[in-house]
């Protein structure tokens, strides 16, 4: 039975026949949920940052350099890891916070804008 790669046949006829599984079973099995857990984390890693400069209007004391790093950061880790053709588990993490670090940027320039306009 295999679910998002992950195969959780040695585990359950394992279980199945009463005895723990193997480590050549669980370890792959464990390092994928792991793997998992963390790209779902990843999701909502900087939703915070952004709600805050959404509601408070400002990006004072925010270096638009280090968001723009970031973004060139996850984009250069992000692309050697599909060239590499790593599962999902191992990179999906850089692609969410890639999405969330584009907004945070997007974010930022917008309001630097309305400052530089006069708007805010």
């Amino acid at each position: 039975m295999e679910i998002l790669g992950m195969d959780f046949g040695c585990a359950f006829g394992s279980l199945r026949d009463g005895k723990f599984p193997e480590k050549d079973c669980l370890v792959p099995l464990i390092s994928k949920l792991l793997g998992y857990c963390i790209v779902a984390a990843s999701t909502t890693v900087k939703v915070p940052q952004i709600l805050k400069i959404l509601n408070h209007r400002s990006v004072k004391g925010l270096s638009l350099v280090a968001f723009e790093l970031e973004v060139v950061g996850y984009t250069i880790a992000l692309a050697y890891c599909l060239h590499k053709g790593l599962p999902f588990s191992a990179y999906g993490e850089l692609f969410f916070l890639l999405i969330q670090g584009l907004g945070s940027s997007e974010d930022q320039i917008l309001y630097l804008m309305m400052i530089d306009a006069g708007s805010i």
